[in-house]
């Protein structure tokens, strides 16, 4: 009886599992990101369980664990794409220190997406938001703040569609 409670268990996980695996395409595909972290966190969860259940060894619990790291790094895959699509920076040639002339190209856009929230969220699940704000904001003080500053005689021009914003 015990041996076959412990296999109802088991399949009862590896349901779980499955569900979340479709639900995480459907979510991607649909471009709601923080429910596709939830359903690869929900998996990561329940093949954690099958380990400690004992059940490490089994062929199918290391295939869904290849399969989470899959879905994980999809997930992390279109996040980053969101985020390059949404902040789009145009600067002057790396090998060229800022100076009056050539800050006027700098530009940054910023796309407006209504699944930035959620994206956002996700980020902050799976780890990588930080590490992009962290970017961000250096970029920010080093291309805008810092020549405005510098450059007491320069300005930016801020433009707003219902598109994207542009500070220039």
């Amino acid at each position: 009886m015990e041996k076959t409670n412990a296999l109802i268990d088991m399949l009862h996980i590896l349901c779980q599992v499955q569900e979340d695996l479709e639900q995480f395409e459907k979510t991607l595909d649909a471009q709601d990101f923080l429910q596709a972290s939830k359903h690869v966190d929900n998996t990561r969860q329940n093949v954690a369980l099958l380990k400690k259940g004992g059940y490490c060894d089994l062929k199918i619990v290391k295939a869904l664990e290849a399969e989470r790291c899959i879905h994980h790094q999809t997930l992390i895959y279109h996040l980053e794409e969101m985020w390059t699509a949404t902040l789009k920076w145009n600067l002057p040639p790396a090998k060229e220190t800022l100076n009056a002339k050539n800050v006027s190209q700098i530009r940054l856009t910023i796309g407006h997406n209504t699944n930035l929230p959620s994206a956002m969220q996700a980020m902050e699940q799976v780890g990588i938001l930080t590490p992009k704000l962290k970017a961000f904001g250096k970029k920010l003080v080093e291309f805008i703040i810092t020549p405005l500053i510098t450059f007491g005689g320069c300005g930016f021009n801020t433009g707003k569609t219902d598109e994207v914003s542009d500070i220039k």
